[in-house]
């Protein structure tokens, strides 16, 4: 409530305390003086009454004179007595005038004092009350009329901005609530539809908790995990991602499983997706076996057609211009062919797991001089320089027919990619612990896009296969399958426009250098 209607209600209430009081005041001290003079008039009967007893009295003078005057003093008292009294009545009639008039006035001072309050205090407050209980049930539209003085006017107002605030609030609530309703629905549908692609998704994805129970799944997880209560990678860390496969009913699967945390970064479970590769794995088996056949029904007719070339090659000096040159394009294209039938043999073998190693002590030097001496024919028939910086190194325990056929690629392919009056180098040097061989080129490179997959089987640059370059994307993974199978790196540089480096680093024998 307004602190100046405050005030004036305690000033009111005050000043009729005040007078209320002061009448209190009047008519105590009138009722004190109408006891005063009762006093003296009970006084003066008591003295009128003993002159009387003394005047009767047996032994009182009986004179005329006497009596006379016992009479005269007697009538003098009691007319002092009746005077008296009659102040007293007097007194006691102002007092109760006074007493009327203090309780008329004071009455009328209350019901001022009620109006006021009701006026000022009681009606506001009924309205305010009354608009207060439509809003609490509901009637966010009630409002209390601001009228009359400053006050009730200013206690209006306040309650009419908290039901307009609480309309306003009532109305932002009720939008909020939609818009959650509708995020609900919204996200509702989405959990429907995400669940029916899980369902649909042939491949099982589970959710397990700490403890390895599934507490959420996709319909084909649920299937498997009635043959197979563990899906996980048993035994590891359950704080590791695993890619591995796994076996389950005969079929394999690819099985990727990881951590799920929650927004503190606690483990609450692991995720576990497998994808089902039975059919590729059957697939790259009849690939290996197809590559194989061919392979071999290829290799043996090739390898008579390069005999007879050989056979009609020793005589080729009796032949004409054009022939010899004929001539000289088929024993390539045939030697071309060779080495693809070998490569795709020996790729058919690493996937096969029948890749095998015949290690001696190999002298590296001798390897790479033999491929470079091989090479040089089709350098000098590109008009490419071809040079060897070969360093003194000790020997390795390996295998030289298939470092020989690594080294035969690596020189391949750098001529290959290597203009007219280009240069390709190799190199041999002892760098420690293993010997390092690198083959460089300032040929055409190759672009940065394409620099991490090119160790993958058939896998082409961009560039050759945009200049139709031969090849069928076999000698750099042949390259680091010999590497890493003599427990060695390989690595590639490259710029395009620039050129190519590859590095081959081969450690001398695990259990110490070769002898």
């Amino acid at each position: 409530m307004n602190r100046n209607l405050i005030t004036r209600l305690g000033t009111a209430s005050g000043v009729v305390a005040a007078l209320v009081a002061l009448v209190f005041g009047v008519l105590l001290q009138a009722v004190r003086e109408s006891d005063r003079a009762t006093d003296r008039v009970r006084a003066a009967e008591a003295l009128v009454v003993r002159e009387a007893s003394r005047a009767l009295s047996p032994t009182a003078d009986r004179s005329p004179a006497a009596r006379a005057a016992a009479l005269t003093a007697i009538r003098a008292r009691s007319r002092d007595a009746e005077r008296l009294r009659r102040d007293a009545e007097d007194d006691v009639r102002r007092a109760t005038v006074i007493g009327v008039a203090g309780m008329v006035l004071a009455t009328l001072l209350l019901f001022a004092l009620t109006s006021y309050l009701t006026r000022y205090i009681v009606v506001p407050l009924r309205r305010v009350n009354r608009a207060a209980s439509a809003l609490a049930g509901g009637d966010l539209d009630a409002r209390v009329a601001e009228e009359g003085d400053a006050e009730p006017v200013e206690l209006a107002r306040s309650f009419n901005a908290m039901a307009t605030n609480l309309q306003a609030t009532q109305a932002r609530l009720e939008e909020q609530n939609a818009a959650l309703a509708a995020e609900t629905r919204r996200i509702e549908v989405a959990s429907r539809v995400n669940r029916a692609v899980l369902d649909a998704t042939p491949d099982p994805i589970g959710l397990l908790d700490r403890d390895g129970q599934l507490v959420a799944e996709n319909a084909a997880m649920a299937t498997l995990w009635q043959r197979h209560a563990r899906v996980d990678a048993p035994g590891l860390d359950p704080d590791r991602e695993v890619r591995d496969e796994a076996v389950f009913d005969e079929r394999t699967y690819r099985r990727y499983a990881a951590p799920v945390r929650d927004s503190e970064g606690e483990r609450m479970g692991r995720l576990v997706a497998l994808h089902d590769i039975t059919s590729e794995r059957e697939s790259e088996r009849l690939k290996d076996e197809f590559f194989a056949l061919v392979s071999h029904e290829l290799r043996t007719p090739l390898t008579s057609i390069i005999g007879y070339l050989e056979l009609v090659r020793d005589e080729e000096d009796d032949l004409p211009p054009d022939a010899r040159r004929f001539l000289g394009v088929v024993d390539r294209n045939a030697n071309r062919l060779l080495r693809l039938v070998g490569d795709l043999l020996f790729v058919a073998q690493v996937e096969a797991g029948r890749l095998s190693l015949e290690r001696t002590d190999v002298t590296l030097a001798a390897v790479v001089t033999q491929s470079a001496e091989a090479a040089r024919p089709a350098a000098e028939r590109g008009r490419i320089e071809l040079g060897a910086d070969l360093a003194d190194v000790p020997a390795l325990a390996g295998d030289p027919d298939r470092l020989g056929q690594l080294v035969d690629n690596l020189l391949s392919n750098a001529l290959k990619f290597t203009p007219e009056g280009g240069h390709v180098t190799v190199a041999l040097r002892d760098d420690g612990d293993a010997a390092v061989i690198e083959v460089a080129d300032d040929g055409v490179g190759v672009p940065a896009g394409d620099q991490v997959h090119l160790f993958e089987r058939f896998y082409r640059s961009s560039n050759a296969v945009s200049a139709a370059m031969p090849g069928a994307g076999l000698g750099l993974a042949i390259c680091r399958t010999i590497a890493e199978a003599h427990h060695g790196t390989i690595a590639l540089r490259s710029t395009e426009g620039a050129g190519t480096t590859v590095t081959v680093r081969l450690p001398y024998d695990p259990s110490g250098r070769a002898s």
